[in-house]
């Protein structure tokens, strides 16, 4: 769940009651349970990659660097606030990159390119913890200001981590999408999803 397992009590062989407490006020769209079959392995004094038992140690190498990208963004920011911080590897079907709940970050299997490659998901993620799930947008028309400081605090950590010149890359990257996705609205009659704030 998006809080931190306080207790566990095992009633018997097949049943297990799971208690849960999220000290720091939680915007409701961030509030996340997850059930399955799932298996966790450590990658840091804070952090549990959780999965099927299949997919634990690809996940436990692609997403070592978790623990990194965290204590990099407590250098410049507050400390971070939500002591756990896991990731979930849902199943093929989840249709994002990453889902940013709180202490618990659902994110693809498709990140899991055996090289690290695209773990500055992780990081994105990582920098919600602070603008988006810390300090949230007050209605939707304002979602802007969660990703926008987001993207810009995952490259701050990729700059950092890396060098400047791999987080200016990402940012041309960037820019080079958005004009594209703003063409695509246009030509489809949609320009008020261009806009930074829409209706």
């Amino acid at each position: 769940m998006s809080a931190t397992n306080i207790k566990t009590e095992d009633l018997n062989d097949k049943e297990t009651i799971y208690h849960f407490s999220q000290e720091i006020p939680t915007p409701s769209y961030l509030v996340a349970i997850s059930v399955g079959k799932l298996e966790k392995i450590k990658i840091g004094p804070r952090s549990f990659v959780w999965s099927e038992k299949e997919m634990l140690e690809k996940s436990k190498f692609e997403f070592s660097q978790t623990e990194e990208f965290i204590q990099i963004a407590e250098s410049f920011l507050i400390p971070y606030q939500w002591k756990q911080y896991d990731l979930l590897l849902l199943p093929p079907s989840f249709p994002y990159g990453g889902m940013e709940n709180t202490s618990l970050t659902f994110v693809t299997p498709t990140l899991l390119a055996g090289d690290r490659s695209l773990a500055n998901v992780v990081a994105h993620e990582i920098s919600h913890s602070w603008s988006g799930n810390l300090v949230t947008n007050t209605t939707w028309e304002h979602f802007w200001l969660n990703e926008g400081f987001t993207v810009y605090l995952e490259r701050r950590i990729l700059a950092r981590m890396i060098s400047q010149e791999y987080a200016e890359f990402h940012a041309i990257l960037g820019l080079k999408s958005l004009e594209q996705d703003i063409q695509n609205l246009i030509e489809k009659n949609h320009e008020d999803y261009t806009k930074m704030i829409p209706k």
